[in-house]
């Protein structure tokens, strides 16, 4: 039974010295990534929370008898979707450099919702002229340089439907020994539920009905704008890895830009021990990182081909708070980053983290994670309850950049966050609380940068004093981006 994401990694490497993944091909399109990413984070959720995983499951559709209005009324609005599409497509600028983004990578900052990452690229390099953003706004508005951001979900959602109204394509997959790989996942009880959701009649339902119709409207849409480079926050997503496909056959630059732990336990990202000679066209191509030990985990597979590179860029926004006056209304606190499922409240804070908060004489700014904003009440009831609310600041630390906590912080405190990234660059000690994060920043554990205490030893108490205790300045030891060389 697999009990963590070190027996993922190693479950997944077993499946490739196992068998021809390689090799797994649909019309030109090497189909591991995608099923590699979905078995990573469906055993992940299978070991740390109960699985939901329903991918596929709509693929295959059965028709109903309709009547021939209801079905002309469809077709009409499917036309109108369409129409919309093709004007969507063809108001496309051209642009020097695409960025993907989201709005989970925004947070609040001169009155607008700022990108922490490609905004300030966008205004250090001066390129807001040749740049241009794809990125989800349903709901969303008051963005910062919103007058370089669109929207393709609802152009992308008229086409699928138009391309459905033909027959669809009949493209079958090449998967030498891909039975077996079922028979496989069959065999244990923790992927046997992964299966039947892979098959290959799904595989090539999802492709032929759905993806290679992303691909052909992400190759309409990068031929409109023309750029010379993409980059993406997140890469594994469906719709971001249809477009990574796209412009690699366009032969356009293709950059993942770090937005999170990088290691090699995170199979998007680690241990590619088998890719085809022409490489996976769904794997950007070159990749930016915050630090050494993220471009290392990269570089180990990356640099057995010539189609991958990694540089280490540092953190765009850490570099923009670094290098400003650092003014704000509190300082000497400790700055604890919450993270969301798979932790419970419980876990999140522990009988002797509470206790210590409690009889403490420091404030603890307590950092929700974005998805956690939600619960924000939720969260304050809890810690409410637990004699905490002389002992903490939920609001300032949730709204305020992270660069700039970090700087009036004296420790920072996670589970196994990417935040211990970003705080080792602000010069900052992190405390880990968690197994997961012993084994994501071991590096940085030995180096001295973080400490992992197991909350729930007797000595966690004594252990997270003598840290305390012990800490020292240094010169900053973080990564400046060299402006140079990114943008062509």
């Amino acid at each position: 039974m697999i009990n963590s994401r070190e027996g993922i990694r190693d479950f997944i490497l077993d499946i490739e010295h196992r068998f021809p993944v390689d090799e797994w091909e649909i019309d030109g399109l090497y189909v591991w990534p995608m099923i590699r990413f979905r078995l990573f984070f469906y055993l992940m959720k299978k070991t740390e929370y109960e699985v939901t995983d329903k991918k596929f499951s709509q693929n295959i559709s059965v028709k109903k008898n309709k009547s021939l209005f209801l079905e002309v009324r469809r077709k009409l609005g499917i036309t109108a979707l369409m129409y919309r599409s093709i004007k969507w497509l063809r108001q496309l600028p051209t642009k020097k450099y695409l960025f993907i983004g989201h709005n989970h990578y925004r947070v609040n900052y001169k009155g607008k919702k700022f990108n922490r990452f490609f905004d300030v690229l966008i205004q250090d390099y001066n390129i807001k002229a040749d740049s241009f953003y794809f990125e989800p706004r349903k709901g969303i508005d008051n963005l910062y340089n919103s007058e370089i951001v669109t929207d393709f979900s609802i152009p992308l959602e008229g086409f699928l439907k138009f391309r459905k109204l033909f027959k669809k394509a009949n493209f079958k997959l090449e998967c030498k020994g891909y039975e077996e790989y079922l028979s496989f996942l069959k065999s244990y009880e923790f992927s046997s539920g992964f299966a039947p959701l892979y098959s290959v009649e799904k595989l090539e339902n999802w492709y032929n009905l759905k993806f290679r119709n992303k691909i052909l409207f992400f190759i309409k849409a990068l031929k409109r704008i023309s750029p010379k480079q993409i980059m993406i926050l997140c890469y594994y997503s469906e719709n971001n890895m249809a477009l990574t496909y796209a412009a690699n056959k366009l032969n356009i630059k293709t950059i993942e830009m770090q937005h999170g732990p990088q290691t090699d336990v995170h199979m998007c990202y680690g241990n590619w021990s088998k890719i085809s000679e022409s490489g996976f066209g769904m794997l950007p191509r070159h990749y930016w990182c915050w630090d050494n030990s993220s471009k290392n985990t990269i570089h180990k597979w990356a640099s057995k081909s010539k189609l991958y590179s990694v540089i280490t860029i540092g953190n765009p926004w850490v570099n923009y708070w670094k290098n400003k006056a650092q003014e704000y209304n509190y300082n000497g606190f400790i700055l604890y980053s919450l993270q969301p499922k798979p932790l419970t409240f419980e876990m999140l804070f522990p009988k002797q983290l509470v206790s210590m908060i409690r009889s403490g004489n420091l404030t603890w700014f307590i950092r929700l994670h974005p998805r956690q904003l939600k619960n924000l009440k939720k969260i304050s009831s809890f810690l409410k309850k637990k004699n905490l609310d002389d002992k903490i600041n939920i609001i300032d630390a949730s709204n305020d950049p992270l660069p700039q906590l970090l700087s009036k912080a004296i420790l920072h405190v996670t589970n196994f966050s990417g935040t211990t990234i970003e705080a080792t660059l602000m010069n900052k000690k992190t405390i880990l609380l968690h197994k997961n994060g012993k084994h994501s920043f071991q590096e940085f554990i030995d180096s001295g940068e973080a400490f992992y205490l197991d909350p729930n030893s007797k000595e966690f108490k004594n252990e997270f004093k003598t840290v305390l205790k012990n800490l020292k300045r240094k010169k900053n030891s973080g990564v400046n981006i060299s402006l140079p060389n990114l943008f062509a």
